[in-house]
């Protein structure tokens, strides 16, 4: 059986260079793993990220920690060696790992600063605009729609109408709705919804829980929309123009931009969600 180990530990790990939390992107990794089912799969992440692996059928090993990467994987051989990450640490690590095939980030010494090795794929203009399409085309394969694997199986029952998932992965600019929209919204939904929302300080277990908990999610771009998409959830998706494209929602649900490809989603209005939800439940009522 053929090896693969992938490295994806946290960081700058878009195709763009824009920072996003490690968790969110190591989950929109693994569809991955659907077309590496026949590789031995080691996968190389951060503690906080590891719980989104645990239990991943297609997973053979999940490393931890750098040390333990270096001495546990120095001696060993893989098929293909992929690089998500574009930090120094993770690109020694990498170019230093004996394998038929390195892609993803390698370290420039010339140009001092890690690039990605090519692929034919990536020459050829991508079928669309997704993390996914990027990802996969590092392997020099197209994305064809592949689902997220989760390997964890939920402990709560579906008990509420609706999770407002006000958590984001970080504070840039404009990414965040406003706590009094995040409010307004509550008060538009219940009674008669079922609303709920996450506790301030989960573990990612815990998390995965509440967000199974609730039949639709309403979140930004952060680990609330990724999990419950690949819980098969139903999702009202709040995107900046420039995510809009490049996050597939798999027909789950919808996404909200701002009007007027404003770059702040303090631009989209409570009622404008409130709709939004309205529209995904009858859909549900309808089969």
């Amino acid at each position: 059986m053929p090896r693969a180990l992938i490295i994806h530990h946290g960081g700058r790990a878009g195709r763009d260079g824009e920072w996003t939390t490690d968790e969110s992107q190591t989950l929109q990794s693994t569809p991955l793993l659907r077309v590496l089912a026949n590789y031995e799969i080691t996968w190389f992440t951060s503690e906080t990220a590891a719980p989104l692996l645990w239990g991943n059928p297609l997973i053979d090993r999940v490393v931890t920690t750098a040390r333990r990467a270096r001495t546990l994987l120095a001696g060993e051989r893989f098929d293909l060696v992929l690089n998500l990450e574009p930090t120094p640490g993770c690109c020694a690590l990498a170019d230093s790992i004996r394998a038929r095939r390195h892609a993803g980030y390698t370290f420039d010494a010339a140009l001092g600063r890690a690039r990605v090795r090519p692929t034919r794929t990536l020459a050829l203009p991508l079928l669309g605009g997704t993390y996914q399409d990027w990802l996969f085309a590092l392997i020099d394969r197209r994305w064809s729609g592949e689902r997220y694997v989760l390997g964890y199986r939920p402990r709560s029952r579906v008990r509420h109408d609706v999770g407002l998932n006000y958590l984001t992965g970080g504070h840039e600019p404009g990414r965040t709705w406003p706590p009094s929209a995040w409010s307004a919204l509550r008060r538009r939904l219940w009674p008669p919804l079922a609303v709920t929302l996450p506790v301030t300080t989960p573990s990612v277990l815990d998390f995965i829980d509440w967000v199974h908990s609730c039949r639709t999610i309403v979140t930004t771009n952060s680990l609330g929309l990724h999990v419950a998409l690949a819980l098969g959830k139903e999702v009202v998706a709040l995107l900046l123009p420039r995510e809009a494209g490049a996050v597939p929602l798999y027909s789950q649900g919808v996404a909200l931009t701002p009007p007027d490809d404003a770059a702040s989603l303090a631009r989209i209005t409570p009622a404008t969600v409130d709709a939004a939800i309205d529209s995904v439940l009858k859909q549900r009522r309808a089969g």
